[in-house]
């Protein structure tokens, strides 16, 4: 703003105008307050310990620590350090069956199995990994321990 005032030689009022800006946004100082490091520093802390937790569930959380703290300033404070939640990973090497059992599909390993099953050690082959195996018929279990 100071900028354009010399550069025309314009009051205030006729550069915010110049500019299409209203001349509060010029005056605007922005209110930091006391405790805002140490808010910053639990909602960094917080975000860590729980990683998968957004800034709703953050504020819940300092709320219930003695923080009066509302939503709005989590989410500032949150998009400010640059905080974000990381997506949700599915479980790779797994094939997941109708009963809840779960075949590792890389190697051998011991594992549990509903009952009806011997347990061993058994290896677990699936016939097409470019899509998800959805039935039993598309895993092959060894009968013989390795």
């Amino acid at each position: 703003m100071a900028g354009v005032r010399q550069q025309y030689g314009v009051s205030e009022r006729h550069a915010c105008r110049l500019l299409f800006q209203w001349r509060g946004t010029q005056r605007y100082l922005p209110t930091v307050r006391d405790d805002e490091d140490a808010l910053t520093k639990a909602i960094i802390a917080l975000a860590s310990e729980y990683g998968r937790y957004g800034y709703r569930r953050i504020t819940a959380l300092l709320r219930g620590a003695g923080w009066s703290v509302g939503r709005d300033r989590v989410e500032r404070i949150w998009r400010h350090e640059g905080l974000k939640v990381p997506r949700k990973q599915k479980p790779r090497g797994r094939l997941w069956l109708n009963d809840g059992s779960c075949v590792r599909v890389c190697g051998e390993f011991e594992l549990t199995l509903p009952p009806g099953f011997e347990r061993g050690r058994y290896s677990a082959v699936a016939s097409d990994m470019s899509r998800r195996a959805r039935s039993d018929a598309e895993v092959h279990r060894c009968s013989e321990p390795a």
